[in-house]
Formats: C-alpha cells, structure tokens, sequence
C-alpha cells in the first residue's frame, strides 16, 4: 500500500464533521487549497456566467513569483484544472454565452506560460482548457461564420502550438458556413500582407504573417496550380529559405529552369556565407542539369570561405563527380597550406588563445583518410590543437608504438586538466588505458607496470583519477 492509498483507507473511515474539519484545518494552513474550495463553494451556488467569469479568471490568473521566489505554479495549474472542470459541468446548461467565457480564460491562463517551465503541468492543463473549447462548440452551436473567424485569429496568436489546425479538430462545429468564413477570413488577411523583397530581411521573423503564409500557400498546393503556388510563395522573398522554397518546389514538379532562376536570384540578393544551404542547394542542382563549370565554381567559392576539413571533403565529392579531384585538391591543399604559413609567420601575441590551429584542417583531412605518415608529418611540423592529439596517437601507434606513447604522454597533463574542470577524470584514464594497450600488444606490460607506478606518484594529488587507476 503506497501512501496515497493509506491516506484514502483512513479518509474512509472518519464521517462527515471529522472530514469538514480536516479539510477546514488545511485550507487555513494552505491558501491555494482555500481559493480552490472556496472557488468549488461558490460555484455550488450555480451563479451566473458573469459571476462565474469572475471567478475562474481570478482562479487562472499567475500572479508571478515573489521577491523571494515565492509563488507556486503548483496552485495555477490546479487552478485552470478546476476552471475546466467547471466549465465542463456548465456544458449542459446549453448557454452559447459559455464558449466566449471559456475563450476569456484561455486567453488569460496562456498568459502564464512565458514565465512557468512546462514541467509545472501548464501545457497540460491549458490542453484540456482547448478540448473543453471544443465540445463546448460542438455541444452549443455557436454562430459559425463567427467561430470560423475567431478560429483564424487565435490560430494567427498562437505562439505555443496548441491551435495548429482548426479546420479539422472543429470540423463538426463548423459546417460549411464556418468553413467559408474562416477561408474569407484568410483572403482578407492574405489580401492585406505587403509584398516583401530582400530588402524587408528585418521583417521575416512575423509570426503571424508566418502562420498565414504557411496556412495560404498549403491551400494553394492543395489545389494543384504550380503557377499560383510559385505566385503565392513568391510575395515574401525577405531571406534566403524564402528562395530556397521556391527553388525546391520548382525541382520537386519538374521545372528546373525555374528553380536555378530561383536559385540565383537568392544567391545575388544574399551573402552566400549567410545562405549556406541554398548554395548546397544551387551546386547540386547544377550537377544535376550537368552544369559542371558552374557547380565547381560555386563549390570552390564554398570552400574558400570557410576552408576547412568538413567543406574539403564537400569540395572532394563535387570534384569526384565533374572529374576533377587530383587538380581541385591540389588547389585545396595549397590554400590549406598558405593559412598555416600566414599563421604561423605572424606575431604569437596576434593569435587568439581559443582559436584552432591552421594546421588542424589539414590533420583532420590526413586522418579522415588514414594517412598516417601524413598526419604525423603535419603533427610534427608546428602546433596543433590538443583536441587531436589523441586521434594522432591512436593512427599512429598503428605502425610506430612508441612514438604514439610518447604522444599520449605529452596529452595526459592537458585531460587531466580538463577533468579537474569537468569533475570528471574519465578522459585521462582512458589516455593510460591507450598506453597500456599498446605496452601490451608490444608484450612490455612490465614496462607499463613501472609507467603506472610513476604516475601514482606524480599525480597522487588526484586522487579521484587515482582510483581510476586502479582498475588498469
């Protein structure tokens, strides 16, 4: 028997004044619980919807946290779960005035969610809040062109996903009527909308104009006119996704020339750093038109804007497929190489202490690849981050042991550092575990035992990497 059912065995037990005053006690002790039942009391009374929309408002109203942090979202969740119990039970009373009530405390218990986590049961509670809205509809009746209507205004204010389709969930509740109105309602809106080019970038991020593009162009595809839908995506080409969409649903039915003019138009409007997949976009396209020059054009421009080890190997697989990988990864390398020489000819003082090496692009390539003889060479070669020296180790010890040891070595004292800042001694251990592992394919487990011996002693200060120690 868990607690909950010892608490409800000896509730059962005691009569009716022994409850009164146990629950009496508690309300003193618990203002939550006594705007609860007091809420529960008067509502008994069956007052009239204005009194009862006092009522619920102030039981689903946040209040906000206290100077000292007070204020429980506890006591509002319960707070609009009572709210939907109530206005459940008034269904039935068969008032169309209840579905506007239930509207007010919606709007009013959403208020809440901008400053209580979802852990609290907020969502939940206001979920139940919109199914009651919707068999209040269903039940009630209300005028339909006006419940279309106010569906699409909700639906445009809704900022945390609880209205996503409307047409559906109150199709019943509708009719056809609710449903043209609601689509006249759409066509104002549409009708209103400013036409943006890519000089109102500023002004993509309008949720509700976001909503009702994404509500007016699905309609418009529904319908199956390619040209309409091109029209309706084409009036907000403030970014570079807006051309992206447009490119793409050309593709998708066919109309290549038209998505590599949607294409183009939104790499001449944009940095193409700032729209990095529609140049992704853009060079397959032009592979797949055959447009080899101009795909190698884009990809090298790619590349050179953030030459690196992830877009090198972005680079090498355009190259593969226009058949020009030996002369594109000399160009690759030789520009690699000449951010190394620039980096390591200025002034140490003029580096940034956190940035990555320029020797790093050129590592990770070598080991990505498996060359081991030209990793260890650009290893040797000058500095690279420590965040690679356990990758060189590990192709390294392959065919030269000692010398990969000798690496884990020099990187020890840097994982333990970082484990001192993590509180976590994992990485280190696992560095001496590297080491055994290759004393012991070599059979110089002995020579392993002495290592382990001097570590102990010259890092007996760590003495939670010490214990971890013992299990090698």
């Amino acid at each position: 028997m868990d607690a909950l059912d010892e608490v409800a065995a000896w509730l059962d037990g005691l009569d009716a004044a022994a409850l009164r005053t146990l629950l009496r006690d508690a309300a003193v002790r618990d203002d939550g619980l006594c705007q609860r039942l007091r809420l529960q009391a008067r509502v008994a009374a069956k007052p009239g919807l204005e009194a009862l929309r006092a009522l619920l408002l102030k039981s689903v109203t946040w209040h906000g946290y206290d100077r000292s942090g007070g204020g429980d979202p506890r006591e509002l969740v319960g707070g609009i779960e009572d709210a939907v119990g109530v206005l459940e039970a008034r269904i039935d009373d068969g008032d169309q005035a209840l579905v506007g009530l239930i509207d007010e405390v919606i709007v009013r218990a959403e208020q809440a969610i901008a400053e209580i986590h979802d852990s609290d049961g907020i969502y939940a509670a206001i979920q139940a809040l919109y199914a009651t809205h919707l068999r209040a509809c269903i039940a009630l009746r209300p005028d339909e062109a006006t419940l279309g209507r106010a569906l699409l205004a909700r639906q445009l204010d809704d900022g945390w996903g609880f209205h996503a389709d409307p047409l559906a969930d109150y199709a019943v509740a509708l009719g056809e009527k609710g449903r043209a109105a609601y689509w006249q309602a759409v066509e104002e809106a549409w009708a209103a909308l400013p036409v943006l080019t890519p000089d109102d970038h500023a002004l993509r991020w309008d949720s509700r104009r976001n909503t009702l593009e994404r509500i007016m162009e699905a309609r418009v595809k529904a319908g199956g006119d390619v040209d309409a839908a091109i029209r309706t995506m084409a009036r907000n080409l403030s970014g570079g996704r807006r051309f992206m969409a447009l490119a793409e649903f050309c593709q998708a039915h066919g109309r290549l020339d038209e998505a590599l003019h949607w294409a183009d138009e939104g790499l001449a409007a944009f940095d193409p750093a700032d729209v990095r997949p529609l140049v992704n976009f853009t060079i397959e396209l032009l592979l797949t038109r055959g447009e080899r020059e101009r795909a190698e054009a884009l990809a090298w421009e790619r590349f050179q804007r953030k030459a690196g080890c992830h877009t090198f190997h972005e680079l090498m697989q355009v190259a593969d497929r226009v058949g020009r990988r030996d002369a594109l990864r000399a160009q690759a390398f030789a520009l690699l190489w000449s951010a190394v020489r620039a980096e390591e000819g200025a002034p140490a003082e003029s580096r940034y202490r956190w940035a990555d090496r320029a020797r790093d692009s050129l590592l990770q390539i070598h080991i990505d690849e498996g060359d081991a003889d030209k990793a260890w060479e650009v290893f040797r070669g000058g500095p690279v981050s420590v965040t690679l020296w356990s990758r060189v180790a590990e192709l390294r010890g392959c065919s030269h042991p000692d010398e990969a040891i000798a690496v884990y070595r020099r990187l020890l004292p840097h994982a333990l550092e970082a484990g001192r800042s993590r509180s976590s001694y994992a990485e280190a251990a696992a560095v001496v575990q590297a080491i055994r592992d290759l004393r012991a394919a070599q059979g110089q487990l002995p020579m392993f035992a002495d290592e382990l011996a001097e570590l102990r002693v010259e890092w007996k200060r760590k003495r939670n990497f010490i214990k971890l120690l013992e299990a090698l």
